[in-house]
């Protein structure tokens, strides 16, 4: 069996457009049996909660009536949705739907002759980090099964069967042992073989459909994913795909999304199993259309990943499609000196080009030289514009003019957050006369903390770094000089003490542990959420500085909820992935 699989970059809610690179990926290609989309692929992965508007569903299943129509002579799997009537008495939040009478189900729908033949719902609605499905979603009850029937080695027909206990069943309610039923159609002069369909979390859950399918004896399990990247999440795939093809010798067939969607990225990786063995697999963060052939022999050996080449993709595809997507071409950037920002530059020139990045440098009197020499070197060696803007000036006129009201301390915390909110008015300002977008530069770490400023340095539309510790922006930076062949971030940046600049002498460390010891208790508290005596145990760091610590996280929730979206990056970003309340009387425990 030749499967045509499509990896491709979806935009939620458009639905035109999907339909018409998913129509030109069938015209333009041939000799293959079968062609598979990802997850809900006409909608895009998450549509949220435009899937309670009733027309934006009577759309998709427009397009996907049309999908059939126009290309009859081609089984088509595509993810798209069913809508399912209610037994009455069902009722639900008539905040957040209008018409409580029909639900949806997240199906795999299998076109073919011009017409949807049949669709496998999904049993297995996650409702963990990023996603509600339940909201949005009833599971699936039955289980199905197609039998592909070819003649002179081309698809005839194909037949819709139910599975229960290992037997399957037709629309006659006729059980079927899988030999008997083979032997049955191979009597008209087919050949048999058995497909299964799964959609996306059912893969991962033992015992779900895939695993039902497998039992009867399905020839080849098609998964259609929307799954999004985090660090060391391929390596858990890949081990989930193997299991499944080992266990029941067996084609296991997976395609997923690529691409940008907001705070989420995709990164593809759509693979092909035989009886356990990885047989090939598609590129990391790009689109590909390719064929799956079951009768290949060979052997795919996969290249070891580096997980900051992973990273640096990542942060690519994030940063291309969210300006392309959303209809933006040109960043701003703040631009210091230090480490953070140096990052966001390079990962803004090398995803946006580097003639539509801009990068402000805004010295104060508390900036020392070499932190304005190094952000006109990174300037320079990336080749973006930029512009320097002292805010002596202004700092001294907005003093002046508190002076009645306020009495504000050289060094004080009103005057580094006066700083901060005048260098954000700056950047804002050329971002509403240039038609752009400012990229803040915070990374986890100090998000983590509260270390920032509202309407400060959090001023911006998107926070390109927001899920890397300062451990990882820096062990980032210096993979990007490795893989340029030579320092693009000045090797000064990456050298010298961490600093916000906003205070005479001021450094990090005045505040704040070394950065190896916070982000280690930041790791165990947010990714783990454990309490400060489970991380002492494992860490034997001073309790007063885990409990300080974890305060501090707490205390700061009102401020990451009004700060810029980032990109997911780690098992647990900060975002709809994690949802803490901000009024919390159980504080730094």
């Amino acid at each position: 069996m030749k499967f045509l699989i499509a990896q491709i970059d979806l935009k939620v809610g458009d639905i035109e457009n999907n339909y018409n690179k998913i129509a030109a990926i069938l015209k333009k290609k041939n000799n293959f049996d079968i062609a598979v989309f990802p997850e809900l692929a006409l909608m895009g992965y998450p549509p949220f909660d435009l899937l309670f508007k009733r027309k934006f569903i009577k759309d998709e299943e427009a397009h996907i009536k049309k999908l059939a129509r126009e290309f009859p002579h081609i089984p088509i799997i595509i993810g798209s949705v069913n809508m399912i009537k209610m037994p009455p008495g069902n009722s639900y939040d008539l905040s957040s739907i209008n018409d409580f009478s029909h639900r949806l189900e997240n199906v795999g729908k299998l076109l073919f002759g011009g017409k949807v033949i049949g669709m496998q719902a999904k049993f297995n609605l996650p409702v963990y980090d990023i996603y509600n499905e339940k909201r949005y979603f009833e599971h699936g009850t039955k289980v199905r099964a197609y039998a592909i029937l070819k003649k002179n080695n081309k698809i005839s027909t194909i037949q819709e069967y139910f599975i229960e206990n290992n037997l399957f069943i037709d629309k006659k309610n006729n059980f079927y042992k899988k030999k008997k039923l083979t032997n049955d159609l191979e009597k008209k002069g087919y050949k048999v073989e058995f497909m299964g369909i799964s959609v996306c979390e059912d893969i991962w859950v033992k015992d779900s459909v895939p695993y039902i399918q497998g039992n009867a004896g399905c020839d080849h399990l098609v998964n259609i994913s929307a799954s999004p990247y985090y660090m060391r999440k391929r390596s858990i795939r890949k081990k989930v795909l193997k299991e499944l093809s080992s266990r029941y010798n067996t084609n296991v067939v997976y395609v997923n999304h690529i691409g940008g969607q907001d705070s989420l990225i995709f990164d593809g990786q759509s693979m092909f199993y035989k009886n356990g063995i990885l047989k090939d697999c598609m590129e990391f963060f790009q689109e590909e259309v390719t064929v799956f052939n079951t009768n290949n022999r060979k052997i795919f050996i996969p290249i070891k990943e580096n997980i900051f080449e992973n990273i640096y993709m990542a942060l690519i595809t994030g940063l291309k499609d969210y300006f392309k997507k959303n209809g933006f071409k040109k960043a701003i950037i703040g631009v210091s000196g230090g480490i953070d920002s140096a990052l966001v530059a390079t990962l803004a020139g090398a995803a946006l080009g580097s003639e539509n990045v801009t990068g402000i440098l805004m010295p104060s009197s508390y900036s020392s030289e070499h932190s304005v020499k190094d952000g006109l070197k990174l300037c320079e060696n990336l080749g973006i514009k930029h512009k320097v803007i002292p805010i002596n000036g202004i700092l001294r006129s907005y003093l002046k003019e508190l002076k009645n009201n306020l009495t504000i301390k050289k060094g004080s915390i009103t005057e580094q957050n006066l700083q901060a909110r005048i260098r954000g008015n700056i950047l804002m300002a050329h971002a509403n006369k240039m038609g752009a977008m400012v990229l803040s530069t915070g990374n986890k770490s100090e998000i983590a903390v509260g270390y920032s400023t509202l309407y400060g340095d959090l001023a911006g539309g998107l926070a390109v770094i927001s899920d890397l510790y300062k451990t990882t922006v820096f062990k980032l930076c210096k993979y990007i000089n490795k893989i340029y062949g030579w320092n693009i971030i000045p090797r000064n940046i990456l050298l010298k003490p961490p600093s916000a600049e906003l205070a005479p002498d001021q450094k990090d460390s005045d505040d704040l542990p070394a950065y190896d010891i916070l982000d280690r208790i930041l790791k165990l508290n947010i990714e783990k959420q454990l309490s400060t005596d489970e991380i002492y145990k494992l860490t034997e760091i001073n309790k007063n500085i885990i409990r300080d610590i974890i305060k501090r996280v707490d205390g700061n929730e009102y401020k990451r909820q009004q700060a810029p979206i980032g990109f997911k990056i780690s098992p647990k970003s900060f975002g709809s992935g994690r949802i803490m309340p901000i009024t919390n009387g159980y504080y730094g425990k």
